[in-house]
């Protein structure tokens, strides 16, 4: 069709990383809530998300998709520099 963009196979992938990397970020953010509503009572100075602050985090999975094709970086890529040359 020609008004359709085609799909760039390294866009698919791109947007496949970034949610792989997104769900282990969220599994870590869940993986906190437990755990430290586990010790909040024997730390009383903790702050400890709640469970309703996951739901604000997941606002974020509609930009997973359009990132790559954004032209934003992808972090998985080798040739993604991190350090600013002098």
């Amino acid at each position: 069709m020609p008004g359709r963009p085609k799909r760039n196979i390294n866009t698919m992938k791109a947007a496949q990383q970034n949610i792989l990397i997104f769900s282990a970020f969220m599994l870590i953010a869940v993986a906190g809530i437990f755990y430290g509503n586990a010790i909040e009572s024997d730390h009383g100075f903790l702050r400890v998300w709640q469970s309703q602050n996951i739901l604000l985090l997941l606002l974020g999975v509609p930009f997973l998709f359009s990132n790559p094709r954004q032209g934003f970086p992808i972090f998985s890529n080798k040739a993604f520099q991190t350090t600013k040359d002098c």
